[in-house]
């Protein structure tokens, strides 16, 4: 599993326990959620360190991708993207000519001359990215595995 997240970067409560013991989350975007089986793209807008548990703008194979190209469009021997070699990832975070709305999330996938193109139109639920996403935001790379292979993971 790989992830490649945009995070707050000027949130100072960001990650630090508060006097209820719970960790506040943060403004973020989930650039890239992806294992072999699965590709993601979210958003998380916060307001007062409380996110929604499940993001309400996301791009992903597991739903948008396979009705558009087909269940098997990405993955092992992908009809589209085969995730044994090596592939490509455009992320476009679209706003309005005068940047002062964020308002869709488009990711294109491409390999060789094959390309899976996903967006979603969130403007309402993206307007508290607007300040964060001109500058604010800090890079997270992250990578795990399950080697143990106890559970079947895919991408909700």
């Amino acid at each position: 599993m790989a992830g490649v997240y945009l995070l707050d970067a000027n949130d100072s409560n960001c990650g630090q326990v508060n006097q209820n013991g719970s960790v506040p989350q943060c403004k973020s975007i989930d650039a890239m959620q992806a294992n072999l089986f699965g590709f993601e793209t979210k958003a998380h807008p916060c307001s007062n360190g409380t996110c929604d548990a499940i993001s309400q703008c996301i791009v992903g194979m597991q739903k948008q991708g396979a009705e558009k190209y087909g269940a098997e469009a990405y993955g092992p021997s992908g009809t589209i993207i085969n995730t044994q070699f090596e592939f490509n990832v455009f992320n476009e975070f679209v706003s309005t000519d005068d940047y002062e709305t964020f308002w869709k999330l488009r990711t294109t996938l491409t390999q060789d001359n094959n390309e899976i193109m996903m967006e979603a139109d969130c403007r309402d639920y993206l307007s508290g990215l607007n300040d964060s996403i001109e500058g604010d935001m800090s890079f997270i790379f992250a990578n795990w595995d399950n080697t143990s292979g106890s559970e079947q993971f895919e991408l909700d």
